[in-house]
């Protein structure tokens, strides 16, 4: 191939890599910005904060509420490349499917950036949460039914009510703090019962040690 001919590809990818960087810092910069000022921030604030133009955000994003769900996103993709990373070695299907939920609660302590991130958003994550179905959960969940493990009936909606109710659960904890770890463990141990979960069952497996060093369920 001449030198001539690979020199347009050559450029497109030198353009592309130019594009997802400058997203890329928009993002992370959104981020920053929401988890201490909130979605009340002004558009400027954020194009500032990248060191970057409002029309650069308007050129990757739409608008400024298209950057903030971006941004969302991207911390919750950053959360769940974690999370799966904490269960890989995890072998039962309950405790897979638990312990994220667990863990999520526990947000503040593990990613404090991402849970701060999502108290000040409570609005917009709300919204992603309620359109927002994570494949992994209902792979568990399907590998369960299929096990006998949890009854198949309406098992798609008790999925989204036992996901939405986690992530509704987990915000109040962000933004105000009133449930300590015991109470939030006992909260998950109960909407389990939605799956059709037994009580004894639900209990053992909201009180198991969890698979990450420095947090105690006990909360002592």
């Amino acid at each position: 191939m001449s030198t001539s001919a690979a020199s347009p590809s050559r450029e497109n990818g030198r353009l592309g890599a130019y594009v997802l960087r400058n997203r890329r810092t928009l993002i992370h910069a959104a981020q920053r910005i929401l988890a201490t000022e909130g979605a009340s921030a002004s558009i400027k604030a954020f194009a500032d904060g990248a060191g970057m133009s409002v029309g650069s955000i308007y050129q990757h994003f739409g608008n400024k509420e298209g950057l903030i769900e971006a941004a969302l996103i991207d911390a919750l993709a950053e959360w769940n490349r974690w999370i799966s990373s904490v269960i890989a070695d995890v072998d039962d299907d309950f405790e897979r499917l638990v312990t994220p939920m667990r863990l999520l609660i526990r947000l503040s302590s593990t990613h404090p950036d991402i849970a701060a991130l999502f108290a000040n958003c409570s609005d917009v994550i709300t919204k992603l949460f309620v359109n927002f179905e994570p494949a992994e959960p209902y792979e568990i969940i399907g590998a369960l039914v299929a096990a006998g493990r949890i009854p198949d009936d309406d098992v798609h909606l008790r999925t989204r009510t036992v996901l939405f109710s986690i992530a509704m659960l987990a915000l109040v904890r962000f933004r105000s703090g009133d449930l300590d770890d015991i109470e939030a463990d006992r909260s998950i141990g109960f909407i389990l019962g939605i799956l059709g979960i037994s009580q004894t069952e639900a209990t053992r497996l909201s009180t198991l040690p969890l698979p990450v060093d420095g947090l105690d369920p006990s909360n002592r």
